[in-house]
């Protein structure tokens, strides 16, 4: 029966395309790739990993079926050119690293170069001889991450549709089609690669009107009047409106549009990408839409928070274009993705970060961050960032639990760092700050800022490393001329009593507050509000402890003078001479203090002594 065979195969052939499809209907982004090493380490990792699952089931494996059929192809043509070639070099692997790196990798960068250089990367990295140069264009993206509106968004807000079908976007349904269509072309031949360009320009070609509408809706942020008002009054119609039915304001509007577009790099993820958001099936925005994965590693620049950032991402207020970058991460990938990026530490201790971190809590559901200091060594040799390795699971619904992890500050020396990465030890702290730190600590009832007032002055060293100082005088400071001055990272407070000030004194100059700090700070700055949030209740009970813990605070600061030097430093205003102090000399005294604290705090003498020796190895004098 021939009929009935027909629909057999037909049967089989759509099994073996859902098997494809389950394996390499991945799709993995880098918002800001820059020259696309994360994207080449993501293309042999998949590589790698679907190698393993088809190796295990090699038998009528209609992903095998399909390398055999694209090296098929490969020999056909460069017989038919009369270049032979040996059948090895055309191995699984490579063909499969061939067709990852087409069909599940994508990249957006803000720098055209940079985007030339990915696609030099991956070329050099899968370069497959007979096979040429695989189209890239389709998903290796020139644009503005950040700046874009999502089609979906706009199509509900002024035409209240939200299927594709029948509505103005249902063109771009053809686009997504044939964006689909680029994707799965093997590119074995130069006519495969000629055919997925031409297919990208016709998808380039009929995007372009509905991209001109979501740059207007946009430019009503920018300072577009306009804007706002063309789409009111043409809606459904704005699509495909024709320049002499526009009055003169919005005749205007179109043309300004082009340059807005070309300076802004405006760029709207699901026209740019319409096959990750729209089912093809069901004509439709998918329910699933966005990415499995989104990677990298986000520039890291302060920025001005305007009207557009102000409308568009919670974390506005954080002012710096990594954290914008994490948050519309979370926008474009789907329910249950996964999000990893390296960014500064910042995100876990800065006050800034806290909307960000708060926006985390609500839409991811299991969080880990590791935390890499730079003091001895450095997790990336030229950069001189402390930075936080964040791995995140997207919630798959609202309702889901929030979990976080994190491990400690990580130090290590050169040479140390797999021991270091194979060894990092994840603690759940998803209840902190409420319960951060010993809870010995955190039964006080105050805080330090209780007790600061304007009867006894001392200072505060803003910079912290390896130890943490505060005085009861003013370090030598002599400018270029000679004249006596402060330096910019010298901070005077004011406590309530002299005694009381130099209890102060010692708490910061204690190993209990380093602790303290390095969960709680970035290992580098040490601000006056951290000093002020450290528990710490002056308890009459323990008025004599008090008047020991001032007197060590006294010997402290002469044992500091005894063993300070004076040095000089040029600057751009000239030669200044300071005073350098070596905390680590009057390690005897600090202990002392930390024995009278641990009295205080009500610590057990082994949880003292662990106070006492935290990071110790790492500990230098440098004052660099």
């Amino acid at each position: 029966n021939p009929a009935a065979i027909r629909l057999v195969n037909e049967q089989i052939q759509r099994a073996h395309q859902r098997a494809v499809d389950a394996l390499l209907d991945i799709k993995i982004c880098d918002p800001a790739m820059g020259s696309g090493h994360f994207l080449v380490e993501a293309v042999d990792y998949l590589t790698d990993r679907v190698i393993r699952v088809v190796n295990q089931y090699p038998q009528d494996d209609p992903v095998l079926a399909m390398l055999e059929r694209i090296r098929k192809t490969v020999f056909a043509e460069m017989e038919r050119q009369g270049i032979e070639i040996n059948p090895a070099r055309l191995d699984d692997t490579s063909l499969l690293m061939r067709v990852v790196m087409k069909r599940c990798i994508y990249g957006v960068d803000v720098n055209e170069m940079a985007v030339e250089l990915a696609k030099v990367s991956l070329w050099l990295h899968s370069f497959t001889i007979g096979a040429p140069l695989s189209f890239l264009d389709h998903h290796l993206r020139c644009g503005d991450s950040l700046i874009g509106a999502m089609a979906r968004g706009v199509q509900k807000e002024f035409l209240g549709e939200l299927t594709l079908f029948g509505s103005p976007f249902e063109g771009v349904l053809t686009a997504a089609k044939t964006m689909q269509e680029i994707s799965l072309s093997s590119d074995a031949t130069i006519a495969d690669v000629e055919n997925s360009a031409n297919l990208y320009d016709f998808f380039e070609q009929a995007a372009r009107k509905y991209k001109r509408v979501l740059d207007i809706y946009l430019m009503q942020f920018f300072g577009f009047k306009a804007a706002g008002e063309f789409l009111l009054l043409f809606g459904s119609e704005a699509i495909n409106v024709s320049l002499d039915k526009l009055g003169k304001d919005h005749r205007q509007l179109f043309q300004d549009h082009e340059k807005f577009h070309g300076e802004k790099k405006i760029f709207h993820w699901d026209l740019e990408f319409p096959e990750v958001f729209i089912d093809l099936e069901q004509t439709a925005w998918r329910e699933d839409a966005g990415f499995d994965a989104v990677i990298g590693n986000p520039p890291y620049v302060d920025v001005t928070a305007d009207k557009y950032y102000n409308q568009s991402y919670s974390a506005a207020s954080s002012r710096n274009l990594y954290s914008y970058m994490l948050e519309r991460s979370g926008v474009v990938c789907r329910a249950g993705s996964m999000l990893g990026m390296i960014v500064p530490m910042s995100l876990v201790c800065s006050d800034r970060m806290s909307i960000l971190r708060d926006w985390f809590k609500s839409n991811y559901a299991n969080i880990q961050i590791a935390n890499f200091g730079i003091r001895p060594a450095k997790i990336f040799p030229d950069v001189d960032q402390r930075v936080t390795i964040l791995v995140a699971r997207k919630k798959k619904e609202s309702a889901e639990t929030t979990k976080v992890f994190a491990t400690r500050l990580n130090r290590w020396r050169d040479g140390e760092e797999q021991t270091m990465i194979a060894n990092l030890s994840f603690s759940d702290i998803t209840k902190l700050p409420a319960q951060f730190g010993w809870a010995k600590l955190f039964r006080q009832e105050k805080r330090v800022s209780d007790y600061l007032g304007k009867d006894w002055n001392f200072y505060l060293h803003t910079i912290g490393r390896y130890w943490l100082k505060a005085y009861d005088f003013e370090p030598t400071y002599l400018e270029a001329s000679g004249k006596s001055g402060r330096s910019s990272t010298l901070v005077e407070l004011s406590a309530q009593s002299e005694e009381i000030g130099k209890v102060i004194i010692a708490l910061v100059n204690s190993s209990l507050f380093f602790w303290y700090w390095i969960l709680y700070g970035d290992e580098f700055h040490l601000t006056p509000e951290e000093v002020k949030a450290f528990p710490f209740t002056y308890d009459k009970g323990h008025k004599s402890i008090y008047k020991k813990l001032a007197q060590a605070a006294d010997e402290l600061m002469k044992d500091y003078k005894e063993h300070s030097v004076l040095k000089r430093g040029k600057y751009p205003t000239g030669t200044i001479t300071y005073q350098e102090f070596y905390p680590r000399q009057s390690k005897p005294i600090i202990d002392r203090i930390d024995d009278l604290l641990g009295m205080i705090y009500g610590l057990e003498i082994d949880e003292v002594e662990c106070v006492k020796k935290y990071d110790l190895q790492f500990r230098t004098d440098e004052e660099e």
